[in-house]
């Protein structure tokens, strides 16, 4: 069954065509939030909550391939909740993110007409898989069923090492650890770190629309040679996130605290690692270190490293039908442990 849901699961989102389901909105309580999530309800009994977590980006839990994926996964019998989360659209890293979505999950499997078992999973891309990773191995975690996460970090020195210092690199990871750390090398900079938000959004949406090169122009000579470097000048760009790293305080800390794997020996549910083999944004390498230590803690948990995926997008192609079948293993046994007994009709 599980083999099969996997399979309607990624053959949806291939064809961009989804079974029918119906999506509402709902305001959870976590801690002293109120977040505001999208619901998507399965036309026929529910199999189980999945709690899915958006990677950065502007467009938040209402990014089209979001999108496409909770439809998916509503359309193979799960109840999906998608939380609009402002600071992952403002692409900010700060250190209250952990423990928001750790309230969260909690909150969310307390409410009884969705969770009568008081578990959900979660699903997750990208650097949130990672900050869902923490979460789900801080303190009790007896509310949580299993996680998938896509394209996780595990280590964010060598994370910060391959995005600074490798200029082959997608940029737009780049540009995210520079808007948020930067500061502390350069000083505040209002016009640079303006400057970088819109390089972000001009990557994201693959145009000039919001309008990096007309503010730029606007700034004075020596910041916009500064950025410029920054931008361009991988020696340069080392030295400053070397100075990055030695600030100090309760931000550059913040570097060390996301190290995903220094915490997986708290873990205690199932967890399933897929990885795009060529992910230009994050190395492979990492969910594989990820998994090699999820096996030292011995919970159940599975890799797979694919070649079907780069960086949040599908890659298409008869020549990776090979692939497909590890693929869809690895989703099957993510649903296998995401399912409510009590749900399954």
């Amino acid at each position: 069954m599980n083999f099969l849901s996997a399979f309607s699961f990624l053959l949806q989102l291939q064809l961009g065509r989804f079974f029918r389901s119906k999506i509402s909105y709902r305001s959870v309580r976590a801690g002293a939030r109120d977040v505001r999530c999208d619901v998507y309800t399965p036309s026929g009994n529910s199999r189980g909550c999945v709690v899915t977590i958006n990677g950065f980006s502007p467009l938040g839990n209402r990014d089209r391939r979001f999108v496409a994926l909770n439809r998916a996964l509503a359309g193979i019998g799960f109840t999906v909740y998608s939380p609009y989360l402002p600071d992952f659209c403002e692409l900010k890293i700060h250190e209250r993110q952990i423990s928001n979505l750790a309230n969260l999950f909690r909150a969310i499997a307390s409410i009884e007409d969705i969770s009568p078992d008081g578990k959900i999973s979660v699903l997750a891309p990208s650097f949130a898989a990672g900050l869902c990773l923490l979460a789900a191995s801080r303190g009790d975690t007896s509310h949580l069923r299993a996680i998938c996460t896509i394209g996780s970090f595990a280590q964010i020195d060598s994370l910060v090492e391959t995005l600074i210092a490798n200029p082959k690199t997608d940029e737009y990871g780049r540009l995210i650890l520079l808007r948020n750390f930067i500061s502390l090398s350069i000083g505040k900079k209002p016009r640079i770190e303006r400057a970088l938000e819109l390089a972000l959004l001009d990557n994201y949406f693959k145009n000039k629309a919001a309008g990096f090169d007309e503010f730029a122009s606007t700034m004075p000579a020596t910041e916009r040679k500064l950025l410029q470097r920054l931008r361009t000048d991988t020696k340069f760009r080392m030295q400053h996130w070397e100075r990055v790293v030695r600030a100090g305080g309760r931000k550059a800390r913040l570097l060390t605290d996301l190290s995903v794997v220094n915490h997986m020996d708290k873990m205690r549910i199932p967890a399933t690692f897929i990885h795009g083999q060529d992910d230009d944004v994050v190395p492979a390498s990492q969910s594989s270190a990820l998994f090699a230590e999820a096996k030292k803690t011995g919970i159940p948990s599975r890799l797979v490293l694919t070649p079907l995926l780069s960086h949040g997008d599908a890659q298409k192609g008869l020549h990776l039908l090979p692939a497909l079948f590890h693929l869809i293993r690895g989703f099957s046994f993510f649903f296998a442990h995401a399912n409510s007994a009590k749900g399954i009709a």
